[in-house]
């Protein structure tokens, strides 16, 4: 009996998911476990894998198509099986674009690969993937250089492509010219969900210098010892998460007019990718000590920055934490991802001269900027979780317990 391929649900969130690539056409042969497609959502790229095996019998929408969840995308069956009708009460497989069937009887396996994973046009060839973004930013296949391994163009040589020609257009300007791009899926999801923050929370952010001094010391004495660097985040995390420990109302959220408290301490950090920004979630952080910490905050930020993330670690997060100082950004007002109630931004260290028993020093300080939802917190309790983050910072030897 022939399967269907769905479109996965991959989250709480999620409501639909773009076709970024069929790694199979109609008629090959499929085995279960194998990965059929490339989708992408709202926050990352992943793989669809067959339940099945068994030959593709169709392809019910093709690469570029934004089907909604739980939707049948294609099916899988026996040689010469016939495709299922489509249900008349299911819209969405209604909605689907003309279908690609495999050749009845299938073909069996040819020895000629040369068009496999992409198509064939003249000495061009490319997947459906990137045919589709290069008609739809308006770039030349002949002008990219492919990196597939079989010679073809691949999504991200479009991709690579696009941002050179952008690159030179910008450096020569064309009088009265704009380039117009829809938003990407990640894209539309930031608008979205900035938009619906700023449009139902009400605001507030606390600002309060920390003495990072004695922090700054410590990290570098660790750093000299130990193989696995140390990062002002790690710590950071580590302070928040024992704060929020003891602080329940940090992590109530507001949600259909009633207050929810979360037991677990799951920090989101935020990420800055080339495409937008995705925050995954530090599960059970006060549980972990500062090492196991800063190696999962590695370990997530690398995955993240290659689309390795699962669904799964982009949900479920209580606070959020961003960190701009990097970029020497001394004062922001970070925008609070709903449904959570407060998100803090970490600004740059810099020095200054401070004044104490009459003697002039130098120290290093460091703006911690804190929005909270006005509707759930008060600004008396936001004053309290920063004077705390704050000394945790400015004492930071208990952190390493």
């Amino acid at each position: 009996m022939a399967v269907e391929i769905i479109m996965p649900k991959a989250g709480m969130a999620m409501e639909s998911g773009t076709i970024i690539e069929w790694y199979k056409k109609p008629g090959d042969k499929v085995s279960a476990g194998e990965a059929l497609l490339e989708i992408e959502t709202d926050k990352v790229s992943m793989e669809v894998e067959a339940e099945a095996s068994g030959y593709l019998l169709a392809i019910l929408h093709d690469a570029g198509a934004q089907v909604p969840v739980i939707t049948a995308i294609g099916w899988i069956g026996e040689r010469n099986e016939p495709v299922p009708a489509f249900s008349a009460d299911n819209s969405p497989r209604n909605q689907a674009v003309p279908l690609q069937r495999a050749d009845t009887p299938l073909a069996a396996p040819s020895g000629n690969n040369s068009t496999e994973n992409g198509t064939k046009t003249g000495a061009l060839r490319a997947t459906p993937a990137a045919r589709y973004k290069a008609r739809r930013e308006g770039i030349p296949l002949s002008q990219l250089r492919a990196s597939g391994r079989r010679g073809e163009i691949r999504l991200r040589d479009v991709v690579r492509g696009g941002a050179e020609d952008e690159s030179c257009s910008q450096s020569l300007p064309a009088a009265g010219t704009t380039i117009t791009r829809p938003l990407s899926a990640m894209r539309k999801t930031i608008a979205e969900r900035m938009t619906e923050s700023q449009r139902n929370i009400p605001p507030v952010t606390l600002t309060r210098p920390a003495d990072v001094t004695a922090l700054l010391e410590l990290r570098k004495k660790l750093n000299q010892r130990e193989e696995e660097k140390i990062t002002l985040t790690d710590f950071i995390v580590k302070a928040v998460a024992e704060i929020l420990k003891r602080s329940p109302w940090m992590r109530t959220m507001l949600i259909n007019n009633e207050l929810h408290e979360f037991e677990e301490i799951a920090l989101g950090l935020a990420i800055a990718l080339e495409s937008g920004l995705i925050v995954p979630v530090i599960r059970s952080a006060d549980r972990k000590n500062l090492g196991t910490l800063s190696r999962e905050i590695k370990e997530l930020s690398e995955r993240a920055r290659s689309g390795k993330l699962h669904p799964a670690e982009l949900h479920g997060g209580v606070f959020t934490i961003s960190n701009l100082g990097m970029y020497g950004i001394t004062s922001f007002n970070p925008i609070i991802n709903p449904p959570q109630s407060a998100i803090l931004g970490v600004n740059a260290a810099r020095q200054e001269l401070s004044l104490h028993n009459g003697t002039l020093r130098e120290r290093m300080m460091m703006n911690l900027s804190l929005t909270i939802d006005h509707r759930v917190l008060d600004g008396a309790q936001g004053a309290l979780f920063l004077n705390e983050l704050s000394g945790k910072l400015e004492s930071p030897y208990h952190l390493l317990v």
